[in-house]
């Protein structure tokens, strides 16, 4: 059986209230996940050689300038999946679905 498509917003951290909003209105709709964006900064900010790189790619693609803008203009991401995904939770920030 193929994997069931998902849409997943991507909120930015300064938009709380759009999160809260967003994570009720999609209560319930296994199809849509609501996360708010972990990063705080790139993680590599400098290039510096490795041995043996444990990536097998890239995992985020460079955003758009259009994507750039109405990350900054809408405050979230979304994105269209159709390979399973695993989301963690940012620790402490997000309190468990259905409280």
């Amino acid at each position: 059986m193929a994997p069931r498509p998902r849409w997943l917003f991507i909120v930015r951290q300064d938009q709380r209230r759009l999160y809260d909003h967003l994570r009720q209105a999609f209560e319930g709709i296994d199809l849509i996940e609501v996360i708010l964006d972990r990063r705080r900064v790139e993680r590599r900010q400098e290039m510096q050689p490795v041995d043996v790189d444990r990536r097998r790619k890239e995992r985020r693609a460079p955003l758009s300038a259009a994507e750039q803008e109405l990350w900054g203009i809408a405050g979230f991401r979304l994105v269209y999946r159709t390979e399973d995904l695993t989301i963690y939770e940012s620790e402490g920030d997000v309190p468990p679905k259905g409280e």
